[in-house]
Protein backbone atom coordinates (compact mmCIF):
# COMPACT_ATOMS: atom_id res chain seq x y z
CA UNK A 1 0.00 0.00 0.00
CA UNK A 2 2.83 2.41 0.89
CA UNK A 3 4.51 2.01 -2.51
CA UNK A 4 1.22 2.56 -4.29
CA UNK A 5 0.38 5.69 -2.30
CA UNK A 6 3.84 7.16 -2.74
CA UNK A 7 3.84 6.35 -6.46
CA UNK A 8 0.47 8.04 -6.98
CA UNK A 9 0.61 10.98 -4.54
CA UNK A 10 1.40 13.67 -7.15
CA UNK A 11 -1.35 12.30 -9.37
CA UNK A 12 -3.75 12.29 -6.42
CA UNK A 13 -3.00 15.98 -5.82
CA UNK A 14 -3.26 17.02 -9.46
CA UNK A 15 -6.40 14.95 -10.15
CA UNK A 16 -8.12 16.00 -6.88
CA UNK A 17 -8.31 12.45 -5.53
CA UNK A 18 -7.65 13.86 -2.05
CA UNK A 19 -11.14 14.97 -1.15
CA UNK A 20 -12.07 17.16 1.79
CA UNK A 21 -15.37 16.52 3.52
CA UNK A 22 -16.75 18.79 6.19
CA UNK A 23 -18.06 16.71 9.06
CA UNK A 24 -20.51 18.63 11.23
CA UNK A 25 -19.88 18.94 14.94
CA UNK A 26 -23.17 19.05 16.79
CA UNK A 27 -23.63 20.92 20.07
CA UNK A 28 -25.86 18.76 22.29
CA UNK A 29 -26.88 21.71 24.45
CA UNK A 30 -27.96 24.10 21.73
CA UNK A 31 -28.96 21.28 19.35
CA UNK A 32 -27.22 23.10 16.52
CA UNK A 33 -24.23 22.49 14.32
CA UNK A 34 -21.52 24.60 15.93
CA UNK A 35 -18.47 23.73 13.86
CA UNK A 36 -17.17 21.56 11.04
CA UNK A 37 -14.13 19.33 10.92
CA UNK A 38 -12.29 19.02 7.61
CA UNK A 39 -11.58 15.32 7.05
CA UNK A 40 -9.72 13.84 4.09
CA UNK A 41 -10.37 10.82 1.95
CA UNK A 42 -8.27 9.42 -0.90
CA UNK A 43 -10.93 8.90 -3.58
CA UNK A 44 -9.43 7.48 -6.74
CA UNK A 45 -11.98 6.98 -9.56
CA UNK A 46 -13.35 3.46 -9.68
CA UNK A 47 -11.90 2.48 -6.29
CA UNK A 48 -13.26 2.60 -2.74
CA UNK A 49 -12.35 5.71 -0.74
CA UNK A 50 -9.45 5.36 1.68
CA UNK A 51 -9.91 6.77 5.16
CA UNK A 52 -7.25 9.12 6.50
CA UNK A 53 -5.91 6.44 8.84
CA UNK A 54 -4.87 4.40 5.77
CA UNK A 55 -2.86 7.09 3.94
CA UNK A 56 -1.95 9.85 6.44
CA UNK A 57 0.70 7.75 8.26
CA UNK A 58 2.39 7.02 4.91
CA UNK A 59 2.38 10.71 3.98
CA UNK A 60 3.68 11.65 7.45
CA UNK A 61 6.60 9.23 7.22
CA UNK A 62 7.50 10.56 3.77
CA UNK A 63 7.17 14.23 4.76
CA UNK A 64 4.43 14.79 2.13
CA UNK A 65 1.51 15.30 4.52
CA UNK A 66 2.35 18.99 4.51
CA UNK A 67 1.35 19.31 0.84
CA UNK A 68 -2.04 17.76 1.51
CA UNK A 69 -2.61 19.87 4.65
CA UNK A 70 -1.67 23.03 2.79
CA UNK A 71 -4.14 22.25 0.00
CA UNK A 72 -6.91 21.64 2.54
CA UNK A 73 -6.13 24.89 4.33
CA UNK A 74 -6.08 26.74 1.00
CA UNK A 75 -9.71 25.78 0.33
CA UNK A 76 -11.44 26.58 3.62
CA UNK A 77 -14.98 27.94 3.71
CA UNK A 78 -15.62 30.76 6.15
CA UNK A 79 -17.46 28.69 8.77
CA UNK A 80 -15.86 27.35 11.95
CA UNK A 81 -13.65 24.48 10.87
CA UNK A 82 -11.43 22.01 12.68
CA UNK A 83 -8.40 20.97 10.63
CA UNK A 84 -6.30 17.95 11.52
CA UNK A 85 -2.58 18.68 11.34
CA UNK A 86 0.33 16.35 11.68
CA UNK A 87 2.91 17.44 14.25
CA UNK A 88 5.44 17.02 11.42
CA UNK A 89 3.82 20.01 9.62
CA UNK A 90 5.64 22.16 12.16
CA UNK A 91 8.99 20.89 10.89
CA UNK A 92 8.39 23.10 7.82
CA UNK A 93 9.96 26.50 8.54
CA UNK A 94 7.34 28.48 6.59
CA UNK A 95 4.28 26.56 7.81
CA UNK A 96 2.86 29.24 10.14
CA UNK A 97 3.59 32.03 7.66
CA UNK A 98 1.72 30.08 4.98
CA UNK A 99 -1.26 29.50 7.28
CA UNK A 100 -1.33 33.22 8.08
CA UNK A 101 -1.01 34.05 4.37
CA UNK A 102 -3.96 31.84 3.46
CA UNK A 103 -6.16 33.26 6.22
CA UNK A 104 -5.24 36.79 5.15
CA UNK A 105 -5.78 36.05 1.45
CA UNK A 106 -9.31 34.75 2.09
CA UNK A 107 -10.00 37.08 5.03
CA UNK A 108 -10.74 34.18 7.39
CA UNK A 109 -10.96 35.17 11.04
CA UNK A 110 -8.50 33.09 13.04
CA UNK A 111 -11.09 32.25 15.68
CA UNK A 112 -13.01 30.34 12.99
CA UNK A 113 -10.24 27.74 12.77
CA UNK A 114 -9.33 25.04 15.25
CA UNK A 115 -6.17 23.07 14.55
CA UNK A 116 -6.36 19.51 15.83
CA UNK A 117 -2.84 18.16 16.24
CA UNK A 118 -2.82 14.46 15.50
CA UNK A 119 -1.43 12.49 18.43
CA UNK A 120 0.93 10.37 16.37
CA UNK A 121 4.45 9.26 17.25
CA UNK A 122 6.38 11.19 14.60
CA UNK A 123 9.84 12.68 14.78
CA UNK A 124 9.29 16.30 15.75
CA UNK A 125 11.15 18.76 17.95
CA UNK A 126 8.85 19.07 20.98
CA UNK A 127 9.98 22.62 21.80
CA UNK A 128 9.42 23.71 18.21
CA UNK A 129 5.94 22.16 18.34
CA UNK A 130 5.13 23.93 21.63
CA UNK A 131 6.39 27.26 20.28
CA UNK A 132 4.45 26.90 17.03
CA UNK A 133 1.23 25.92 18.83
CA UNK A 134 1.65 28.87 21.20
CA UNK A 135 2.26 31.18 18.22
CA UNK A 136 -0.92 29.98 16.49
CA UNK A 137 -2.87 30.38 19.73
CA UNK A 138 -1.56 33.95 20.15
CA UNK A 139 -2.73 34.64 16.58
CA UNK A 140 -6.26 33.65 17.65
CA UNK A 141 -6.48 30.04 16.43
CA UNK A 142 -7.79 27.25 18.68
CA UNK A 143 -5.42 24.31 19.26
CA UNK A 144 -6.49 20.81 20.33
CA UNK A 145 -4.97 17.35 20.48
CA UNK A 146 -6.83 14.84 18.28
CA UNK A 147 -6.59 11.11 18.86
CA UNK A 148 -8.18 9.92 15.56
CA UNK A 149 -11.81 10.05 16.61
CA UNK A 150 -11.20 9.92 20.35
CA UNK A 151 -11.83 12.72 22.79
CA UNK A 152 -10.21 16.01 21.81
CA UNK A 153 -8.15 17.77 24.45
CA UNK A 154 -7.77 21.54 24.38
CA UNK A 155 -4.05 22.23 24.52
CA UNK A 156 -3.87 25.96 24.86
CA UNK A 157 -6.03 27.96 27.23
CA UNK A 158 -4.09 30.86 28.59
CA UNK A 159 -0.72 29.23 29.29
CA UNK A 160 0.82 28.30 25.92
CA UNK A 161 4.30 27.90 27.37
CA UNK A 162 3.03 25.18 29.69
CA UNK A 163 1.68 22.88 27.00
CA UNK A 164 2.44 19.24 27.71
CA UNK A 165 2.63 17.11 24.56
CA UNK A 166 2.73 13.34 24.77
CA UNK A 167 2.89 12.02 21.26
CA UNK A 168 4.41 8.60 21.78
Amino acid sequence: MQDYLMGHFEEALSQNWLKVYYQPIFNLYSKKICNFEAVSRWQEPGKPALKASRFIPVLERSGLVYQMDQRRADNLPTVPVSINLSPSDFNIDSFIDQVLGITQKYQIPHNMIQFDLLAQPVAVDQQRLKDAAANLWKQGFRICLDRYGGEKQRLVNGNPAGIQFRLS
